[in-house]
């Protein structure tokens, strides 16, 4: 009868050391998704503050590049500009150079020329 008593302590015993262990090991789950539960709310909340960044950028940059593309045209309208006034520049410079050269030739040879196409 002592070795079925004592069995039945061991047991309960066991039951006891089992159930207490299990109850344990409940609360460190617990304990786990509680903080898993937590960084998740952390991420949902990172992800919208990330989404209403990304929307104030996008929609900055969406503003600006029609902007920065005028500014472009504007530029290279202007730049083509530039280089017709320099090229017309240069042919008046080329015309003048080659009128004075011949003044200087017919100045040389006749400076008597010279002052009757002055005058």
């Amino acid at each position: 009868m002592e070795d079925q008593l004592m069995k039945e302590v061991k047991a309960e015993l066991s039951q006891c050391v089992k159930k207490d262990i299990y109850d344990k090991d409940m609360k460190e789950i617990k304990a786990i998704l509680k903080r898993h539960d937590e960084d998740i709310k952390e991420l949902k909340e990172m992800m919208k503050s990330f989404q209403r960044t990304m929307l104030i950028v996008e929609d900055a940059v969406t503003n600006k590049i029609p902007a920065l593309f005028d500014g472009y045209s504007m530029h290279q309208q202007k730049q083509e500009e530039l280089e017709e006034k320099v090229e017309n520049l240069e042919q008046v410079t080329q015309t003048h150079s080659i009128r004075i050269a011949a003044l200087e030739t017919i100045s040389s040879q006749d400076p008597k020329r010279l002052s009757k196409m002055s005058s």
